[in-house]
């Protein structure tokens, strides 16, 4: 009888143990710029282009500070589709229907600095270019407004 009480304690003690471990953050879910024209067809939703270059040093902080905030990317993975696009790259991909490359577009936008947040909404009408870090209140807010549209 102690066995079975023993064994009951230690299964009770388990399963407390297990449920008050840390549940695993969200990590924001990146979408490939060749994923995305599926992705669109299946559900589609706003789009978020971060523009960036492989040295700046901004873009890898929003890596790991912004984008790496669970309630920034719980908000990114509910409402919008975010892209990378290296803007020094000349490998071509479609963009909007358009065939293009990373440098191709940091030409005809005009772009002059990393990381540079390109909106599209639902139509896939590009609305707006946001240049610069972002803190996550700060992306909270264009994801938020960026979604009712």
């Amino acid at each position: 009888m102690k066995q079975l009480i023993g064994l009951l304690s230690l299964a009770m003690l388990a399963i407390v143990v297990t449920a008050a471990a840390p549940a695993e953050p969200t990590t924001t879910e990146w979408t490939s710029i060749d994923q995305l024209p599926e992705k669109l067809k299946k559900e589609p939703r706003p789009v978020i282009v971060e523009m960036y270059a492989n040295w700046c040093g901004w873009c890898k902080k929003m890596d790991k500070t912004t984008f790496a905030d669970p309630e920034i990317a719980s908000l990114v993975n509910e409402s919008v589709y975010v892209v990378k696009i290296n803007g020094e790259t000349t490998d071509k991909f479609t963009f909007l229907g358009k065939e293009t490359s990373g440098r191709e577009m940091v030409k005809a936008l005009g772009i002059q600095g990393y990381p540079t947040f390109i909106l599209v909404d639902n139509d896939q009408e590009r609305l707006e270019i946001v240049s610069g870090y972002k803190t996550s209140p700060q992306l909270k807010r264009i994801i938020t407004k960026l979604a009712k549209k």
